[in-house]
């Protein structure tokens, strides 16, 4: 596994694991147990791929992956990594919740690092901000708005003024 994120909820231990190889979504995992043995829910849809059907290979597990437990039903549980699922049946089977590029679903921003209940509201942090739910993944809202938020993916220096740095 590339990555693996775990979250714990009335006994139940759920475990999203990333391929190494592709990238993409290797399965959801669930112990009854507290963690002494793990039962495999789910390898499809593709919840770590872009696309809005999870048929897409690949993903950016070794970048993002996220998940949350509804702090009131332990079967409903939210993920992320380039969108946001849900899953209302322990990771069984899934539907989009939000996208980052199709504005009939929800919006949160692409590349997601984080989702945790507080109380009963539900935070998204991503490389676009950081959004909030009050209503267990209903409707997101952007509270990035006043935050001095940057990102920087490529640098490069001027050959002909050494006092020149781009940033992009």
């Amino acid at each position: 596994y590339s990555e693996l994120k775990r979250e714990y909820i009335d006994g139940y231990v759920y475990a999203m694991a990333g391929s190494a190889a592709s990238s993409g979504f290797y399965g959801m995992f669930r112990s009854n147990d507290g963690g002494l043995t793990f039962t495999l829910r789910a390898t499809q849809p593709n919840i770590c791929s872009g696309d809005i059907n999870g048929t897409n290979s690949g993903g950016f597990t070794w970048y993002t992956l996220a998940m949350a437990a509804d702090p009131t039903n332990a079967e409903h549980i939210l993920t992320g990594a380039i969108n946001v699922w849900e899953s209302f049946d322990g990771g069984q089977t899934y539907s989009l919740n939000a996208n980052w590029s199709n504005y009939n679903y929800n919006y949160v921003h692409a590349d997601i690092h984080y989702l945790d209940f507080t109380g009963n509201t539900l935070y998204c942090g991503s490389d676009g901000g950081l959004y909030k739910s009050s209503d267990f993944g209903n409707s997101w809202s952007d509270i990035s708005a006043g935050m001095a938020i940057s990102q920087f993916y490529r640098l490069a220096t001027s050959e002909l003024n050494n006092t020149l740095v781009f940033t992009g």
